[in-house]
């Protein structure tokens, strides 16, 4: 099992506890509150996700790159930057997107269909009139 346990709070602050020792080993504070944490199965990333914010956030743990001491608990939280986005949409979500997409592919299919029917018509037309003309 995990050594560690993960808590988020309104105050806009995610902890880090040694659940062995039940010492608070990081705190790390955000511009708005966490709303989701995950950790990942290795435990060397954590993604969030905060309030008036689209998408998740991913960071890596820092005890996998540095010591990190647990005699001393952290006196104040260390303020995270704002994620950078790896994706944008221009005001539009995907499922609005996706709507367009279908009703023009309808538009294009519906347009098919009637040049086709009006070539068939323009045959059935020539046909008659042949046969007319051959009586």
């Amino acid at each position: 099992g995990g050594r560690r346990i993960f808590t988020s709070s309104l105050d806009s602050t995610i902890r880090v506890w040694d659940i062995p020792t039940g010492q608070c080993i990081d705190w790390m504070s955000f511009k708005s509150p966490p709303t989701s944490v995950a950790v990942s199965p290795t435990g060397e990333f954590l993604a969030t996700s905060h309030v008036n914010q689209l998408g998740i956030a991913l960071w890596a743990d820092r005890s996998f790159y540095q010591t990190v001491y647990l005699s001393a608990a952290p006196s104040k939280p260390t303020m995270m930057d704002d994620p950078a986005p790896t994706a944008e949409v221009d005001g539009k979500g995907a499922m609005e997107e996706t709507l367009e997409l279908s009703k023009l592919e309808e538009a294009k299919t519906a347009a098919e269909k009637k040049a086709m029917e009006g070539g068939e018509a323009g045959k059935k037309e020539g046909g008659e009139g042949d046969r007319e003309l051959d009586d």
